[in-house]
């Protein structure tokens, strides 16, 4: 019994000696400058940024309106290419004297005889619906 004993205290303090030491202080970031372009320092890791490309070329689209109303009343758009969309308004005798394309925010009036340019860029696929200022005459952009 003495003999187990002492060897269990023997165990004991060779297990102590051989103990893991405490961990040491992490060591501080290594910062790199990079230079601007696809790839960015964040938190120590490189992320990918796309490169930017060149800028959409706008959709250049043009409509009338006439004793008809909007003319064409249905135009074909890309989602997310810029649209830049004239107006040139033929008469008097409509209501519709403003354009109103409330889901990408444009509303322009629309003086007698004088070209008007909205530009914006549809985000969803789907229908884009215009409108005259009191929402009584009206077309779709079908934005694909």
């Amino acid at each position: 019994m003495v003999r187990s004993f002492v060897l269990s205290v023997l165990l004991l303090a060779a297990c102590e000696k051989t103990a893991a030491p405490p961990p040491a202080a992490p060591k501080p970031l290594l910062r790199m400058a990079v230079p601007p372009g696809p790839m960015a320092a964040v938190a120590g890791k490189a992320a990918v940024v796309p490169a930017p490309g060149p800028a959409a070329t706008p959709l250049d689209l043009s409509m009338t309106v006439t004793e008809k109303g909007f003319e064409p009343s249905g135009l074909a758009v890309q989602k997310d290419r810029p649209v830049r969309l004239t107006i040139t308004r033929k008469t008097d005798s409509t209501c519709a004297k403003a354009i109103v394309i409330k889901d990408v925010g444009v509303r322009a009036d629309l003086p007698l005889d004088q070209p008007v340019t909205v530009t914006f860029t549809p985000k969803q696929a789907g229908e884009l619906r215009y409108t005259c200022g009191m929402g009584m005459v009206g077309g779709v952009l079908a934005v694909k």
